[in-house]
């Protein structure tokens, strides 16, 4: 390695503070063998702290803008021209190695900002609203649509909403009013379901370990087209619920048992529950946890999410029995005491692993 390389290398180390105490005086020994004065790279390291950050993940129009201040401001403090003096041959050497090094740097800088920008303009800061089992949430998007987040939930979005559409992913279950805007779709997208609309209400229902996935739409109208069977589209009017069951799905989940053939999608009609001011679907919202005739496998999945308990069901003759009532304000231990009146089984709760085993 040449003296020139070697120079470059050990003040890029001193520059990140990884050098040595050998490698100070190896670096002294070469300013003072070139008459080269540390001082003078003052002025580079003026470059080198230059900030190029915006807030967070910047967009291309904020990439652009801190490039253009940026090069502003290497330009300030560039050397200026308008001395005249006549060097020595080492002279021309510090010279040269003050340019060198000052190039090497901003060479490094500029690899690494067009790098960053490049990444900027492909990744997008992306937000996510989430609720944990047991809670539940009500937010607003940037375009006021409001969206009502289930426990256990999460969507998610990036910077470029509202662009040209208005595009989030939902795992779990949410409620969503969504503003009319007739240029920007509003379109979700879930593990089984796509839908896409301009302006109305509805429930979307698809959990990462649960096979069905279904939406409920309560006004307007909404476009429904399934990610495994792309030719497959429908419209869905006020009051209709499609469901997609995903039969491979249910080996995810260790108390799902298959009892009976589902149709891979249906479209039924909803109504309102015989006693209740509300669409069984989305009663939720309301606090109320609302089944009707439901498997006992399907129903510990909602129960899990309702209280935020694990729910292990070891008696399988009790999975495919199915349940119809309506919780509330009940504890956990409520639930599953009334439950039991329907069809007998025992439970066992463990404080540590806040796990209840159905034996």
């Amino acid at each position: 390695m040449d003296d020139k390389s070697r120079f470059l290398e050990l003040l890029a180390k001193k520059k990140l503070n990884n050098a040595t105490l050998n490698d100070i005086a190896e670096l002294n020994l070469l300013c003072k063998d070139y008459e080269i004065d540390l001082n003078a790279f003052n002025k580079t390291n003026q470059i080198l702290e230059i900030k190029f950050s915006t807030k967070d993940l910047p967009n291309t129009q904020q990439t652009q803008k801190s490039w253009e201040n940026f090069k502003l401001k290497v330009a300030s403090i560039e050397p200026k021209n308008d001395i005249n003096i006549e060097i020595n041959h080492k002279r021309k050497r510090k010279i040269f190695f003050y340019y060198v090094a000052a190039a090497s740097f901003l060479i490094c800088i500029g690899i690494s900002f067009l790098f960053f920008r490049n990444s900027f303009k492909e990744t997008d800061k992306l937000n996510i609203i989430s609720t944990q089992n047991g809670s539940k949430s009500k937010v607003q998007m940037p375009d006021g649509t409001q969206v009502w987040l289930n426990s256990g939930s999460k969507i998610t979005y990036n910077n470029q909403y509202g662009i040209d559409t208005r595009t989030v992913t939902l795992i779990g279950e949410a409620f969503f009013d969504v503003k009319h805007d007739a240029k920007h779709p509003f379109i979700i997208h879930t593990k089984n379901l796509n839908l896409k609309v301009l302006g109305t209400a509805f429930n979307v229902r698809a959990y990462a370990n649960d096979p069905l996935s279904e939406a409920t739409l309560v006004r307007g109208s909404l476009q429904v087209s399934f990610p495994n069977r792309p030719d497959e589209k429908m419209v869905l009017k006020p009051k209709e619920k499609v469901s997609y069951n995903d039969v491979d799905a249910t080996t995810l989940n260790r108390n799902i048992v298959k009892t009976e053939f589902k149709p891979m999608i249906t479209l039924t009609k909803v109504e309102y529950s015989p006693n209740e001011k509300v669409i069984e679907e989305i009663a939720w919202k309301e606090d109320k946890l609302i089944f009707r005739s439901k498997e006992f496998n399907e129903l510990a999945l909602d129960l899990e999410r309702w209280y935020n308990v694990k729910i292990e069901i070891e008696n399988n003759s009790i999975k495919g029995k199915k349940f119809t009532g309506i919780f509330k304000n009940e504890s956990v231990f409520e639930a599953l005491n009334a439950l039991k009146q329907t069809y007998s089984f025992n439970y066992v709760f463990d404080k540590t692993t806040n796990k209840i085993v159905i034996n």
